[in-house]
């Protein structure tokens, strides 16, 4: 079995990478070097994972010690969902990106998530972003571009804009959850999905059929889920902090699954996944979430003498925040928010006399207080036409 696949855009990517979500500090940049001296070469990383400086330091090391040549190595990251984004926040992200990461060029940049609004406006926020990814690719700062968590729908409306089209999209991909619809969506466009979570959780439920099949083939079970997404031809992210674990994950080429035991892992796709791995179930939540008062999308308002003269007039930066400036007679600055993180707001007297900080308290356990929704359903909304 090759150990590469060639993209739409003929760069290639290896069919198996290591996944670093949660790999901080040097216990992270430990596991990424055991990695890549156990064979892997795709690393993926993201902002949101606050891990790219490990990754990044990792990388150096085994480059000054022989071990690999930048070249030979496919690093990947994303933008982050939690930041504002836009076309001049992505073009500031993917320049931090680069800093943290210590390289010179990206092998592939990902929008994260299709900008988790409850609104329409993700769609202006993917296509804006899209353009800056655009214009760093041009520029040879990314190799390749991708999205991630992306459905069918916000992959059609990201299509009707873009230039370059996306070469990966990376999802919550296993045998418990396997997408065949958006799947198939990217195969039929040149999209190669990358399964992130690609292994199964062992539960009662499929307890007999994960642990016969590993031990007919002589394996983990985890290294049963990779070689199943190998086949199903995605391209796979493994994860592990664990050396032996690593190592295990990534000999997974010396064994095939018959078509007879891959059909009983397809079985498997009874059980959907939680809702917080879905885009429009999360949007289902946000919309809570607005109602309780987490999200604020009070984006100008003034207060006007006569119906006509503005005394106060207040703008948002940004939709979903509640930082902005608040202006005397329209241009005279009186005050400034700035929210630095969903729990704090720092004000600013004349938009740099710093006055004080403002902690919120939101409702932490949003999902205890929205009613059960069929998230099997909301997760398949690709099917159906906006």
């Amino acid at each position: 079995m090759e150990t590469e696949i060639t993209l739409s855009n003929n760069n290639t990517i290896p069919l198996l990478g290591f996944g670093t979500w949660q790999l901080t500090g040097d216990e992270g940049i430990n596991a990424i070097i055991e990695a890549i001296k156990c064979g892997y070469r795709h690393i993926d990383t993201a902002q949101a994972y606050g891990n790219e400086e490990e990754v990044g330091k990792a990388v150096k090391f085994c480059i000054k010690e022989g071990i690999v040549k930048r070249e030979d190595l496919y690093i990947s990251s994303k933008l982050n969902f939690f930041k504002p984004i836009g076309y001049k926040n992505t073009i500031k992200a993917v320049g931090e990106s680069l800093e943290k990461l210590k390289l010179d060029y990206i092998d592939a940049y990902l929008i994260h998530w299709p900008n988790l609004t409850p609104d329409d406006s993700w769609k202006y926020l993917n296509a804006s972003s899209w353009e800056a990814l655009e214009e760093l690719h041009k520029k040879g700062l990314i190799k390749n571009l991708g999205v991630s968590n992306f459905l069918i729908h916000h992959l059609e409306q990201l299509l009707k804009t873009a230039k370059i089209k996306p070469v990966v999209n990376q999802l919550n991909l296993n045998p418990q959850w396997q997408q065949k619809e958006v799947v198939k969506y990217c195969f039929d466009n040149g999209i190669l999905p990358v399964a992130w979570s690609a292994n199964v959780k062992i539960e009662n439920w499929n307890r007999e059929i994960l642990n016969s099949l590993a031990q007919k083939y002589n394996v983990s079970t985890n290294q049963l889920c990779y070689r199943y997404g190998l086949q199903k031809g995605w391209s796979v992210l493994a994860r592990s902090k664990n050396p032996e674990h690593i190592k295990s994950n990534f000999n997974i080429m010396d064994f095939e699954i018959s078509d007879t035991d891959m059909a009983k892992l397809d079985e498997l796709n009874s059980h959907p996944t939680a809702h917080n791995q879905c885009p429009d179930a999360m949007y289902a939540v946000y919309k809570y979430e607005e109602a309780l008062g987490r999200q604020e999308y009070l984006k100008n308002s003034k207060y006007l003498l006569f119906g006509s003269l503005p005394i106060v007039e207040w703008k948002s930066s940004n939709s979903n925040r509640l930082e902005g400036k608040a202006t005397l007679l329209g241009f005279i600055p009186l005050f400034k928010i700035k929210q630095k993180n969903h729990d704090t707001l720092k004000v600013y007297l004349f938009n740099f006399l710093y006055l004080f900080k403002i902690k919120l308290n939101y409702v932490k356990e949003v999902k205890n207080l929205i009613p059960d929704y069929d998230y099997k359903k909301l997760c398949l909304k690709g099917n159906e036409n906006e």
